[in-house]
């Protein structure tokens, strides 16, 4: 006990040096955190000064004035911050926007006095009290409306949207004494004083050699706040023309771009006035200056309303700026390339996971001759070794035989359909459904030696999106319910439970690759489950999301929970045996679950079942908008009357499509080739929008696209297709198509995108 003393008190005075090392720093924002402005400032900020190696303790405190501008608590406010942080003691004050700035010189004139103030996001002061520095932003008005007459030069009317609040004042006056020297040939109005829906009415109405200028929409006619994200959004999906913003968060919310000012930047530049101050640099030769600037553009957009990149100012910034693919082939190429790809692939990982098992060996004889002393060792790592080798060994040969098996009954139905030239109908379907069946679990195969290749290595990628998981969960059980059908398993029950009650679980993560995980977690409970239930359910808190796959099947050993999620490694039982595998499944969920930041395992009784679970991050994205919430009445009252024509071969695809739009009252023309849907739109003028697919027999959906474009260039035809390679969408566009839905169907983005395009 009396050597343990001393040694606390050092602990003690250690931790006491370090606690009066770090620097006191006092953020005030005039807004709120959540707010693209406020969040993009504090994160080039607080990036700065880790870089700078600064040691802070960083206290924020939110004026609110963006969604409150009563001021009736400052007083109260005031007492809070003196009461908090004079006592403390406080190194620096660090303020965001006008009205922290305002509130900080007054605080300062009592307390604080002289505590330095480092400022961001202000605009419209030139004159600074002493022991102030710091960014002013500063848009400039004029710039983008000179880029925006130069991108449109037979513009006759530019629109600018500001709001009432104090930097939306500035920005009108600007206009108006930009309009006072009339120095540009078109006419400039302002758009202001507007509540959200006369603000979307009016956008709506806005046509012709016409563009507008987002500057800012914050805080509507009535009062109610608003985010800048949805705002916009709502905006873009009814406007017709083009638009432009300044602010960077505005980006890939339908903005074609601008000369943009980077809230990140501008919290970047005073982080690095901080660290200077740490370091010794007196406040008074910081001194103030303007926050950078540069043109950004989205190509997606440019490209839609025919803006090229030679037109734009060179060393712009050029966001989702494509790459060109090579065209299509003709079907049979693409199934012989297919197949011969599919081929080599196979071949090469062999190959590779062969020459990886001869090395082993290699080195562990190398070892044995030149650490002959260390004879224990040497054994170990020898087993070891034979233990991997002979995991590897079991792999090729179930490779072999998983590889084998399809591939015979592609090549034998190959060959009876081609010796047999007069058979039946249904003997031919029958044939080709047992080709196109072993093609896919081929393709599976492949796709899961691709993937476990891609974890060793670390290169896995995720396509990390917002997206509801309930609607991802209901997708896995109604495919596990057909499964379950197809295996003829009548005594097995299929249940999904939403155990935290909810219907919606919007989150941030990649949806697929979780798909990929729950289906892979479903098919082995229907596999290993002849009776009883299986269960698929979901809970969540504020920090993780929790799934479980709960059967009542035959249970796993103990000795095996340890090696299940194991590379190279399949249970040993009869229904192994039976269904086969190649036993890379659970192990792809472990690498994808594990890439996501979470959690994979598994608890089980032989003779009882098991429950398969993984937890991933609840990263959960911004607050949802309620602007433009797209509910039946409005979707009804924009699209009753209209004329829909669905080109789709997919029966399936084609049901989906009419049960999701005919609670809108809207005709619906359905056919099932190209050919025939040119013919109607010929004939029929009243059609409003054409759901076309892409991969039709025949001519193809791009195709027809061009013909009918021909005839009609102002009808809206949006592109679907179960191609998921990531420049389809560039394609669709490129080749006229207005828009672009992947299969399975987000319904919220497709019913969106027919109100957007039909009105």
């Amino acid at each position: 006990m009396k050597r343990i003393l001393p040694l606390f008190v050092l602990l003690f005075f250690v931790l006491s040096a370090n606690a009066a090392d770090k620097k006191r720093i006092l953020l005030i924002n005039s807004y709120h955190t959540n707010l693209s402005w406020t969040d993009s400032l504090y994160y080039g900020f607080n990036k700065t000064l880790k870089a700078g190696d600064v040691k802070a303790e960083i206290y924020i405190e939110n004026l609110d004035f963006k969604r409150i501008r009563n001021t009736n608590y400052i007083g109260k406010f005031t007492e809070f911050i003196v009461a908090k942080y004079v006592p403390q003691g406080i190194d620096l004050i660090l303020v965001t926007d006008n009205d922290a700035f305002n509130y900080v010189k007054q605080l300062k004139e009592n307390s604080f006095i002289d505590v330095p103030v480092i400022f961001c996001g202000v605009n419209n002061i030139y004159s600074f009290p002493e022991n102030f520095a710091g960014i002013i932003e500063e848009v400039d008005v004029t710039k983008n409306i000179d880029l925006i007459a130069s991108l449109h030069p037979q513009l006759k009317t530019l629109y600018c949207v500001v709001d009432q609040t104090t930097t939306g004042v500035i920005f009108e006056k600007t206009i108006n004494e930009i309009v006072s020297r009339r120095k540009y040939s078109f006419n400039i109005n302002v758009l202001t004083n507007l509540t959200i829906h006369e603000l979307i009415a009016k956008i709506g109405q806005i046509d012709g050699n016409s563009v507008i200028l987002f500057l800012l929409y914050n805080q509507d006619k009535d009062g109610v706040y608003l985010t800048y994200e949805d705002v916009l959004d709502s905006v873009s999906i009814h406007s017709k023309v083009p638009i432009y913003g300044t602010w960077g968060f505005y980006l890939e919310h339908g903005i074609i771009g601008g000369n943009i000012i980077s809230g990140r930047e501008h919290g970047m530049q005073a982080g690095e006035m901080v660290v200077r101050l740490f370091n010794g640099v007196p406040i008074s030769e910081l001194g103030t200056k303007f926050g950078n600037s540069k043109y950004v553009f989205d190509y997606t957009y440019m490209k839609k309303h025919n803006i090229g990149l030679s037109q734009v100012p060179r060393g712009a910034v050029v966001l989702n700026n494509p790459f060109l693919y090579l065209k299509k082939n003709k079907a049979e190429i693409i199934f012989i390339l297919t197949i011969f790809v599919i081929l080599v692939v196979i071949i090469y990982l062999l190959l590779v996971i062969n020459k990886s098992r001869n090395k082993l060996i290699e080195i562990h004889k190398s070892f044995n001759q030149e650490l002959k002393e260390k004879n224990q060792q040497i054994a170990e790592s020898l087993r070891k070794a034979e233990e991997a080798n002979s995991l590897k060994s079991a792999f090729l040969a179930n490779m072999s035989h998983e590889i084998r098996t399809p591939m015979n009954a592609i090549m034998g139905f190959s060959k009876l359909i081609l010796l047999r030239k007069e058979q039946p109908k249904q003997e031919f379907e029958n044939f080709l459904n047992i080709i196109i069946d072993n093609s896919q679990k081929l393709l599976n195969l492949i796709n899961d030696i691709i993937d476990i290749s891609k974890i060793e290595v670390n290169q896995l990628n995720f396509n990390l999106r917002e997206f509801n998981l309930v609607d991802i969960l209901k997708n896995c059980y109604n495919n596990a319910e057909v499964e379950r059908i197809r295996l003829e398993k009548n005594d097995l029950e299929l249940n999904f439970t939403f155990t935290s009650g909810d219907s919606q679980l919007f989150l941030i993560s990649d949806p697929d690759r979780i798909q990929q995980v729950v289906m892979n977690l479903l098919n082995n409970a229907l596999k290993f489950t002849e009776k009883g239930s299986i269960t698929l359910k979901y809970e969540h808190n504020d920090d993780w999301v929790d799934v479980q796959v709960q059967d009542t099947g035959v249970g796993i050993e103990t000795q095996d929970i340890d090696v299940i999620f194991d590379r190279f490694r399949q249970v040993e039982n009869v229904l192994t045996r039976k269904y086969g595998g190649s036993g890379l499944g659970l192990s792809i969920c472990k690498g994808i679950i594990t890439g996501l930041g979470g959690e994979i395992g598994v608890n089980s009784e032989v003779g009882k079942g098991s429950t398969f679970w993984f937890r991933i991050p609840y990263n959960q994205p911004q607050s949802r908008g309620k602007v433009n919430s797209g509910n039946s009445e409005l979707r009804i009252s924009q699209l009753q009357n209209k004329t829909i024509l669905i080109v789709e071969d997919n029966f399936i695809s084609t049901r989906l499509l009419e049960e999701t739009l005919k609670h809108t009252k809207a005709k619906l023309i359905l056919t099932g080739n190209a050919e025939e849907a040119i013919e109607i739109c010929k004939g029929n003028t009243s059609i409003n929008l054409i759901l076309m697919d892409i991969q039709l027999p025949g001519m193809d959906g791009y195709e027809a696209t061009r013909i009918i474009k021909q005839i009609r260039p102002n009808l809206p035809i949006i592109a679907q297709t179960a191609n998921a390679m990531s420049n389809e969408k560039e394609k669709a566009i490129q080749m006229g198509c207005d828009d672009y839905v992947s299969k399975p169907y987000d319904l919220d983005y497709l019913m969106r995108s027919i109100e957007r395009l039909v009105n």
